[in-house]
């Protein structure tokens, strides 16, 4: 049923969950934004020669109606991504590996949106079950996945979006003893969605003495 105005009063406790809600949007665009910015940092170079990018590599993919392998198949795909952010951008968040610790509302929508953005590396680190009460934020979990893992819950719903991205999962709970274990493959990003504040403090501190760029919530 719909949200009356004269509902929305401090008493109803509904401000928090709204609030939620109208910043997620903001949160995802917000989130691919911030890594293109990032990636694109060193395009300017001294150098006024050209140079030539590699172009996408054909990924093997059978969708029933084009060839395994066809490039025009995922070139469509990602279309809308291209022009958004040009060829050259656009290789960038395909090439980016992205570290996303902790899926739940936040982490499992700013995943979400960087699949759906064009990057084809994620690695996604939670110890957690789906649960019911969790279903009112998660991006993707149905109840059908209550009581199974959040990370796997998303491997699965992401190879049905995007075959051809490379979704690594990590079922621990992070901490700094695990860190160099995780965080391991050199990311171009780590996105810092822990609900708990000394684990968050824990991958801020490592991040910030191993020089990885790390973007974090707070809510």
């Amino acid at each position: 049923s719909l949200i009356k105005m004269e509902d929305l009063t401090p008493s109803t406790n509904n401000w928090k969950e709204i609030a939620l809600a109208l910043s997620l949007p903001v949160a995802l665009f917000s989130t691919s934004k911030l890594l293109y910015n990032y990636l694109s940092e060193d395009t300017e170079s001294s150098n006024t020669s050209q140079i030539e990018q590699a172009p996408l590599k054909p990924l093997a993919y059978d969708d029933g109606f084009s060839p395994v392998g066809s490039m025009d198949f995922y070139r469509e795909h990602v279309d809308r991504n291209m022009l958004f952010y040009g060829e050259d951008g656009f290789q960038k968040i395909s090439d980016a590996f992205v570290v996303v610790v902790g899926v739940g509302g936040v982490g499992s929508a700013a995943a979400h949106a960087l699949l759906r953005s064009g990057v084809r590396k994620l690695r996604l680190i939670d110890p957690d079950m789906v649960t019911l009460s969790s279903l009112n934020r998660h991006a993707v979990a149905q109840r059908s996945d209550v009581g199974r893992s959040k990370v796997t819950v998303m491997k699965e719903y992401f190879s049905k979006i995007c075959p051809e991205a490379e979704v690594e999962t990590v079922e621990a709970f992070f901490e700094a003893d695990i860190a160099e274990q995780v965080l391991r493959g050199n990311p171009d990003y780590v996105l810092d969605c822990i609900d708990d504040r000394r684990t968050k403090i824990e991958l801020l501190t490592y991040c910030y003495q191993n020089n990885l760029p790390v973007c974090f919530c707070v809510l």
